[in-house]
């Protein structure tokens, strides 16, 4: 737990950070059946990622085994020419936005890089736990 974090604890015992239970809650606003115990689970399975100014989080090309949510700093989304080696500024990544969203929807690999292009705080969720969200959201109750 970092020092001046702010959270709670998971009926498991897990210490769940408060940016974690935020962002689980936005991911599920569209299941109406979505209870604490879905969000706190959902938020028990992100994970905290930090990064460097100047460091990638990821590379063009890499698996889509991961969706990110950049907590804070800032990133860039980094587009690469496979056949000069050219690479070009394609968006910029703000505080709360996702990262790799189409391609771990998908699976295909990621069509961009994304660059800190400052020091970022960012909380991961792995493919195998969003793919387990998306087929409690669509299952029918």
């Amino acid at each position: 737990m970092e020092a001046g974090s702010t959270g709670a604890f998971s009926s498991n015992g897990m210490y769940v950070p408060e940016n974690a239970r935020v962002a689980a809650q936005r991911l599920l606003a569209a299941d109406p059946d979505a209870d604490d115990a879905a969000i706190m689970a959902l938020a028990g399975d992100m994970t905290v990622v930090t990064r460097a100014r100047g460091e990638a989080l990821c590379e063009q090309g890499d698996p889509s085994d991961a969706l990110f949510i950049l907590v804070s700093g800032r990133a860039i989304a980094v587009y690469r020419d496979p056949a000069t080696g050219e690479g070009r500024i394609v968006g910029q990544i703000a505080h709360g936005e996702p990262i790799g969203e189409m391609g771990i929807l998908t699976g295909e690999p990621r069509s961009t890089g994304v660059i800190c292009w400052r020091d970022a705080r960012l909380l991961r969720l792995d493919r195998p736990a969003f793919l387990r969200l998306a087929l409690l959201s669509g299952r029918e109750r």
